[in-house]
């Protein structure tokens, strides 16, 4: 899976704590006081891979340049949702995508035929995740999350969105490519 080698969820009763932490003001003193207090309390977190709460794949291996991705519908055309089209917390397709057989490039029809989906970033100084209603296809700058059960994907995307996740990240993830920084 592709997040099994960065990106970590806590478990809730330690998110919970941490937040209750970061909510009583421990953070308030600038960058060196979150530094502090991410080194201080990340090594006692309990982690748990994002993996571990649901299906990863990337969208439809294209580029959008590709003859089948088109800015303006037509018949038999589905919405397409590109990295761009992601922000957080919002997914709004801007072109839309010829559907073909292959599943090489176009994978399982059920990864984008979900009543809802959780989108990820691939290509981002941070996590940027959005929840997709509209059972759009997505290129390969986002990877689709479909969370198992007992996980709502509304939960994992304000956690993935949230300050203190993005903090985290930060910290414990170093992106070295600052020009195109990828999410791996």
């Amino acid at each position: 899976l592709p997040f099994q080698s960065f990106s970590y969820l806590f478990d809730v009763r330690r998110f919970e704590f941490l937040l209750h932490h970061y909510l009583e003001g421990c953070w308030e003193n600038g960058d060196a006081s979150k530094e502090k207090f991410l080194a201080g309390k990340a090594s006692s977190l309990c982690f748990r891979l994002l993996g571990e709460c649901c299906h990863t794949a990337r969208g439809v291996e294209m580029g959008k340049n590709n003859p089948s991705v088109l800015d303006t519908p037509e018949e038999g055309a589905s919405p397409l949702l590109r990295g761009e089209d992601v922000s957080r917390y919002s997914a709004r397709p801007s072109c839309w995508v010829l559907p073909q057989d292959n599943l090489r490039l176009f994978k399982r029809p059920a990864l984008y035929n979900t009543e809802r989906k959780l989108l990820l970033r691939r290509v981002s100084k941070s996590l940027v995740a959005a929840i997709d209603a509209q059972q759009c296809y997505a290129l390969n700058t986002l990877y689709i999350l479909q969370p198992h059960s007992g996980y709502s994907v509304d939960y994992l995307c304000g956690l993935l969105n949230s300050e203190i996740i993005s903090e985290l990240f930060k910290q414990l993830f170093i992106l070295d490519d600052m020009i195109f920084p990828y999410i791996r």
